[in-house]
């Protein structure tokens, strides 16, 4: 029998880098979630600041993995 599950030189793990990137963003996403709750149930001038921490930080969600990480790469390729 076959076993289609050894690894051979050619294969790679996932880069460290790479699978600490997605759990960061990934835990920005879900943070600015819980800020944009939390910014909604508050009162007055607090609501509103945390509200836009909330917005801020879902933007870091998507800007880490579409634009920072792979800048970091492409860095990291070419020194």
């Amino acid at each position: 029998m076959d076993d289609d599950r050894r690894t051979t030189s050619d294969q790679v793990g996932p880069d460290p880098g790479r699978v600490v990137g997605a759990v960061l963003a990934f835990a920005a996403f879900v943070g600015a979630f819980a800020l944009l709750t939390l910014g909604f149930t508050l009162e007055g001038t607090t609501g509103m600041v945390v509200v836009g921490a909330g917005i801020v930080l879902f933007g870091l969600a998507y800007a880490i993995p579409m634009g920072v990480m792979p800048a970091l790469e492409d860095r990291a390729a070419r020194g």
